[in-house]
């Protein structure tokens, strides 16, 4: 059965693994990739506020889907919705139960947070692009990586080499 809303078909058997080597890089790019969208999403930081562990960027949200990466504390989805009206449907995968998790305005869906660390996408109606302003101050603690397909993120810097974001994993 299809999934209509994400548009793929759940899999009745895992695919064939690839070899640990592979699995590594691919989770690298994925973590490099996340990092990436999230860094050059952001057009401006900062706030008005002299307490700055409250610092805050914009990002621009085009039409369509918008891979992002939350590290801030946990926001309910509902406050997403709320803070970008444009917003029809939050999904992520999640490893750990390797299932699709959503959520859709108005309706509800089996995501109800964007925890520290999760990518997502986020899908905006209509034929203009939006800005969300959204705190950039990251949560601490760790992300759990699974065997297969992670969708996390990460803070650091942009111009890390390869090798030292992939340390550790």
């Amino acid at each position: 059965m299809s999934d209509g809303l994400l548009g793929r078909q759940p899999s009745e058997s895992p695919p064939p693994q690839p070899s640990a080597r592979r699995r590594i890089l691919a989770c690298s790019v994925a973590v490099v990739v996340a990092l990436i969208v999230a860094a050059q999403s952001v057009v401006g930081s900062g706030s008005d506020s002299s307490d700055s562990t409250h610092e805050t960027g914009t990002i621009t949200l085009q039409p369509g889907d918008n891979l992002i990466g939350w590290v801030a504390e946990p926001i309910g989805v509902d406050e997403v919705f709320a803070a970008i009206p444009e917003a029809v449907l939050i999904y992520h995968w999640d490893a750990s139960s390797r299932a699709w998790q959503h959520a859709i305005r108005e309706v509800g869906g089996s995501l109800t947070a964007l925890e520290p660390g999760t990518a997502a996408m986020i899908r905006i109606i209509g034929d203009k692009s939006v800005e969300w302003e959204r705190p950039l101050t990251p949560a601490k603690g760790t992300v759990t990586l699974y065997r297969g397909v992670n969708w996390v993120t990460w803070v650091g810097r942009d111009d890390w080499p390869l090798d030292q974001v992939a340390r550790g994993i």
